[in-house]
């Protein structure tokens, strides 16, 4: 399998408003993990740093990049997704910057006091289960 550089390859991937998808973290609670919903608290969309590549299939392949969690994050889990700010997308997509080092001072992560969170239930984790009650918080 070949690799491809992330520096090439680099794309984002949309997170949602209201009822649409946002990274979910996992938060053990005893012996089983309690699902949250995270996202802006404007609700604007969330975009999330990401790869792609084709397989060797021929089809397109992504991952989502992490980085230490920060802000409510670190509540939740040790790690997050790398939560770009909106402002800051066109230096992340320019296949152009190649510099690790220029790129990092060109790209910026959405500041960690604007995204918030809460628990939702355990149904998000079954694929069969697609509605807006997933999102819903639990209550206290």
């Amino acid at each position: 399998m070949s690799r491809v550089s992330w520096k090439l390859s680099r794309t984002v991937l949309r997170g949602g408003t209201g009822g649409d998808f946002s990274p979910l973290l996992d938060l053990p609670v005893d012996a089983r993990k309690q699902p949250h919903f995270l996202c802006r608290e404007d609700r604007e969309p969330i975009w999330l740093a990401g790869i792609w590549s084709e397989r060797p299939d021929g089809k397109p392949g992504c991952a989502t990049l992490t980085e230490q969690a920060r802000g409510v994050a670190k509540e939740i889990h040790d790690r997050m997704p790398l939560v770009l700010d909106a402002d800051r997308l066109e230096p992340w997509l320019d296949p152009h910057l190649t510099d690790r080092k220029t790129i990092r001072h060109a790209v910026h992560h959405l500041p960690a006091e604007r995204i918030t969170h809460w628990t939702v239930s355990s149904r998000v984790n079954r694929p069969g289960n697609d509605d807006g009650s997933l999102i819903k918080p639990l209550p206290v």
